[in-house]
């Protein structure tokens, strides 16, 4: 199990005993910023990493059959001629498919890949802007309804002239959890990144046949005697696991757009992790 320390941030008041969640005044007085934790601006917040304009991307909203009906997804691949490349299943938080995990789909395709962003709603309709009925709406989502639209999903993503046979899945939160029991029910799985969200039982690790890394807040709610077993199992049955740990960070650490969770370094870490284990994984 590998574990990382997050560095202890010293207090950081600004003048007058104010904190960084409050109102900075410009000198000019015409001028105000939110400075948020991290030292984050709300327009910081706010902005795509990469945007959906980049050049260097093709991005469509693309239909595909499940055996519930047709869902959709975000599908983001670089631009121009070249060779077939891995394909990745990205699997949303519990607010369903936000700008953001398009923006975290854009950011995996300038690393090379072809992604395609599920939107586990599109059965319904479709990811609310209001996030409250996204999440509202997503716990109405069964575990069958949701394996079904994954598997069409993955089948309509390997099956692109542009995609090799080869593809991971990355799940953030909600979509870990499905990730990791996804990756047990299919062959075209061949690494699983889960970001958080409930552990896998143990006793469905004996199906997974491929590699996975899970990136884990250290106050996620479970007990670590929960993490332990289920190392162990992956221990039992041979299968490649790594284990990151992030101290002090909370559950969706890695999500910019939610400045009360984000946790930069633990996010910036994560994220090169995860691309040097896709990289890896899927060549």
């Amino acid at each position: 199990m590998r574990t990382t320390r997050k560095s202890p941030d010293g207090p950081d008041a600004l003048q007058g005993g104010l904190d960084r969640r409050q109102l900075l005044l410009a000198s000019a007085g015409t001028v105000m910023a939110l400075v948020l934790p991290g030292g984050e601006s709300r327009a910081e917040a706010d902005t795509p990493r990469i945007p959906p304009s980049d050049g260097r991307l093709l991005n469509t909203t693309e239909s595909f059959r499940t055996r519930r009906g047709s869902a959709s997804g975000y599908l983001t691949r670089p631009a121009g001629a070249g060779p077939p490349r891995p394909g990745i299943l990205l699997m949303h938080g519990n607010e369903g498919l936000t700008p953001h995990y398009r923006d975290v789909a854009r950011r995996m395709a300038i690393e090379g890949f072809v992604v395609l962003a599920a939107d586990f709603l599109s059965l319904s309709g479709g990811t609310p802007d209001d996030p409250v009925s996204a999440q509202a709406r997503l716990e109405r989502v069964s575990r069958d309804e949701a394996l079904a639209l994954a598997t069409g999903a993955l089948d309509f993503l390997v099956a692109r002239r542009y995609t090799v046979r080869r593809a991971g899945v990355v799940g953030f939160d909600w979509g870990g959890a499905l990730a990791l029991e996804f990756a047990t029910t299919t062959s075209d799985v061949r690494a699983v990144v889960a970001y958080d969200g409930e552990l896998l039982d143990p006793g469905l690790a004996v199906r997974l046949r491929v590699p996975v890394t899970l990136h884990r807040s250290t106050k996620t709610e479970e007990a670590s005697a929960e993490l332990s077993e289920l190392v162990e199992a992956f221990e039992a049955n041979r299968i490649n696991h790594d284990v990151h740990l992030y101290d002090d960070a909370d559950p969706g650490f890695h999500d910019h757009t939610q400045p009360d969770r984000h946790d930069p370094e633990a996010a910036e870490r994560a994220w090169e992790r995860t691309i040097a284990f896709l990289t890896r994984s899927l060549a």
